[in-house]
């Protein structure tokens, strides 16, 4: 009888006698009988004589997840806190997973079989993972066990960090217990918990022994190094699944790097090109080398550190991914690293990814100097600001003004290459301001878990923000408006855009001048923005193509549909006077920390405009490479330059061979269409391995994302997915995407609220909704599994929390 390699370990468990919740195992046979006929679903469950009125997890066990030779971790799908009514809905879903997986591309999945378990969920104090030896580092023998207070999936999913201990030898070890651990229990619904280090190492002292003890037995009965996941409910121990350290079990397959495309799909989307992809891997090459070059990092470090650095981002299957574990690395050596490191996968809206530490370090002496010149660079921050913007705009206008058509491959190639060292020389600013912002960011929200505010403003952090104010989005959306404002309430206007064809209406439009001015205006200021990719060098901006703006114009005029929001700004001071009236020195240091975040904040939305105006004259230069290649029969057609690499195009010498790459990748990308990407990969000495993240069910209609923009409202949903005809009229609408592109800004224009499956408080969806007052979420894991188009929900922006209040399928 077949039921899978994560059901057998918890046969294994109970026949050793240790605790473990209730569960029932539908073996393979009996599943097998499903597959083609799902009405038998319920009758299979009702065999079971679940009779008791709990809620239930249903998870997949296959034969190849939890293996000793892979994990598959995360591969295959786990719905929590499920009803006893809900069973047959939950097991239908994991069996639908079973069929997703089989489509992506991972040796072998093909063959696998599975069993399906459903176990009764526990309402525990604390959860965690024990780690019977060190998975990072196979030469240390320590059990280590990482902890959080309340549910254990908040731990696996990466949402919240943990406290850890740690047993070398006889010696218990503390890690953190000067930090606070947050975490969440469920009752007839989700609820927040807070503990510090100090509480949580009292509360778990009586077991920390038993912990240790059980781990090393386990590993001893299960000859291999387990991973070992556990809670701690009614003054008990329950052991919940164990598995092989597959890092430790197999070297040839160990997880060299994780691969996530959370937070770079909003300037990404679905596949990027050859020249797209290598462009951008030189780019963060180039930055992050020039920052720890101005830093004072040792030259020699930094060329060990470059392995890192050319791996920050690239492409798997066609599409662009960063490389958490390179981020991880070399933000671990800079000043604040260690948190900043491991903290990165949080800000960045991400699950959370472990990494083993670096060997290469600055000395004592190196670090003090990075320590110092990152301090330097923070107060003077402002200086660099201006002469960096100082210098783009003189080097944007210069180039700008230079005519690339009429060059050939040799003399562009060369300009390219001055405006990268002339622009990227010079690049600093950016640099800089992305990692002061992460940091103080973190602290903001730090300091604010800790004090007074937390529970009189739970969104303290996020409602701050509302301060910054002129972010370049926000201008964007404002001059968008008015256009639309424009032709909407003139009569003669509305039904030229309405009723014509492009051609007549830019012929038209000539007689009405303020209308004229105002899209001339927009497109000269912001014309390098488009509704999809606008950093991808395949794109083509308004500024390339002004029909299309006339297009994004006539296809978004709706009556009485445009809204012109007046904000109400969050008054955190005088917030922050009441609450510290009495705390002068406190209240001053955090006035101060709010504005630099502020700040920062707010120049990174800036500084991501001006990469989009830097990337549009980049592709200009690669338009014209593109333009004479063709010209000169090196490429058969029009654009066939983008599927190579950007050191191959900047190769005058290897033209000759162009045609040929070409072909090659061509049928890559023919490949790469038909292919599921997964969200997340590990990279492996045989490959990528992609991974699922679990997905939590809603209770009682229940979703949780990350509130980022404050406001309660009730709507109809519309999801927003490649289906999705843009033409169609969203005022009023709660839009629910997987995330929102810069150029789709007619969507914040329409809409009343804004969902979004990933993302974090930084993204763009998170900033420019803040600044319009438009309540939203994002980070909404699992979300687009839940609801549908039609849906009614309640959103609270604040809070975080989508509740399901009627389901139109029903």
């Amino acid at each position: 009888m077949i039921i899978g390699n994560k059901a057998e370990g918890l046969v294994f468990l109970n026949k050793h006698k240790f605790l473990v919740p209730k569960f029932f195992v539908i073996n393979f046979d009996d599943i097998s009988l499903l597959l083609n006929d799902e009405i038998q679903v319920e009758t299979l469950i009702s065999k079971l004589n679940i009779s008791e009125q709990s809620l239930w997890a249903v998870r997949s066990s296959a034969d190849a997840e939890d293996g000793k030779d892979k994990s598959f971790a995360g591969l295959f799908k786990t719905l929590i806190n499920v009803s006893s009514q809900n069973l047959n809905k939950a097991v239908l879903e994991v069996l639908n997973s079973y069929a997703e997986v089989l489509k992506l591309e991972y040796t072998n999945v093909s063959k696998f079989k599975f069993g399906i378990i459903i176990q009764k969920m526990l309402k525990p104090d604390y959860s965690g993972v024990i780690f019977s030896q060190n998975p990072l580092d196979i030469s240390d023998k320590s059990i280590i066990v990482n902890i959080v207070p309340g549910l254990g999936e908040e731990l696996v999913s990466g949402r919240v960090e943990a406290f850890s201990v740690k047993k070398i030898n006889r010696k218990i070890e503390y890690l953190n217990e000067e930090e606070n651990f947050v975490g969440k229990t469920f009752t007839n619904k989700y609820n927040d918990i807070s503990k510090t280090g100090i509480e949580i190492k009292t509360e778990i002292k009586p077991y920390i022994k038993e912990l240790f003890s059980s781990a090393k037995k386990i590993s001893k009965l299960k000859k291999y190094p387990a991973d070992i996941e556990f809670a701690i409910a009614n003054n008990q121990i329950y052991f919940l699944q164990v598995r092989p350290i597959t890092t430790i079990n197999n070297s040839e397959e160990k997880i060299l790097s994780v691969w996530d495309n959370s937070n770079i799909t909003e300037n990404y989307p679905d596949l990027s090109m050859p020249l797209t992809i290598s462009f951008v891997q030189y780019t963060y090459l180039r930055g992050y080398t020039l920052m720890s070059e101005f830093l004072g990092m040792n030259r020699k470090l930094i060329e060990k550190n470059n392995k890192y650095l050319s791996e920050m981002a690239g492409g798997i299957n066609g599409a662009m991914y960063y490389n958490i574990t390179s981020w991880q690395k070399q933000l671990y050596q800079m000043p604040f690293g260690r948190k900043t490191s491991k903290h990165i996968t949080k800000i960045l809206g991400m699950e959370q990814a472990e990494f083993k530490k670096p060997k290469n370090k600055a000395s004592i002496l190196g670090y003090l100097r990075l320590l110092t010149n990152l301090l330097i660079s923070f107060f003077n921050f402002n200086k660099l600001k201006k002469s960096y913007l100082d210098n783009f705009e003189k080097v944007m206008q210069e180039f700008n003004s230079i005519n690339l058509i009429n060059k050939n491959h040799n003399e562009l190639v060369e300009n390219f290459k001055v405006f990268d060292k002339k622009m990227g020389d010079n690049w600093i600013a950016p640099m800089l301001n992305g990692f002061f912002a992460m940091i103080l960011f973190a602290l903001l929200k730090k300091v604010v878990r800790n004090s007074v505010l937390r529970e009189k403003y739970p969104n303290f952090s996020n409602d701050v923000l509302f301060s910054s104010g002129d972010v370049i989005s926000v201008k964007i959306v404002r001059e968008l408006q008015k256009i639309l404002a424009t032709i909407s309430n003139n009569k003669e206007l509305f039904t030229l855009f309405s009723n014509n064809e492009i051609s007549k209406i830019k012929l038209e439009i000539e007689k009405f001048t303020y209308l004229k001015l105002l899209i001339n205006n927009y497109i000269e200021n912001y014309g390098e923005r488009s509704e999809i990719g606008e950093l991808k060098i395949e794109t083509v901006n308004y500024k390339e193509n002004p029909d299309a703006f006339l297009e994004f114009l006539k296809n978004n005029i709706f009556e009485g549909s445009v809204k012109q929001l007046e904000v109400e700004k969050f008054n955190y001071k005088k917030i922050i006077k009441i609450n510290y009236r009495y705390k002068p020195f406190r209240r001053v240091l955090f006035l101060k920390l709010i504005k630099y975040t502020v700040e920062r904040i707010k120049d990174r939305e800036n500084f991501r405009f001006i990469r989009t105006k830097t990337f549009s004259l980049v592709r200009k230069i690669f338009r014209a490479i593109d333009y004479y290649l063709l010209q000169n029969n090196y490429i058969e057609n029009k654009n066939d330059s983008q599927f190579l690499y950007k050191d191959e195009i900047l190769n005058t010498k290897k033209a000759s061979v162009f045609k040929e790459i070409i072909a090659k990748r061509k049928a890559e990308y023919e490949t790469f269409k038909k292919v599921k990407r997964a969200n997340r990969y590990h990279k492996t000495n045989k490959g990528f391995i992609p991974i699922e993240i679990i997905i939590a069910s809603n209770i009682d209609g229940i979703i949780k994302g990350v509130g980022c923009s404050s406001g309660t409202i009730v709507g109809e949903v519309v999801v927003i997915d490649e289906f999705t005809d843009s033409n169609n009229d969203f005022t009023g609408k709660i839009l629910v995407a997987n995330y929102f592109e810069p150029g789709k800004i007619n969507y914040f224009s329409q809409a009343t609220g804004l969902i979004s499956q990933r993302g974090n408080l930084l993204s763009h969806t998170a900033i420019l909704s803040r600044e319009l007052g438009l309540p939203a979420i994002v980070g909404a894991k699992g979300i687009l599994t839940q609801i549908k188009t039609g849906h009614t929900v309640q959103m609270n922006g604040a809070t975080g929390e989508i509740k399901i209040l009627n389901n139109s399928d029903e």
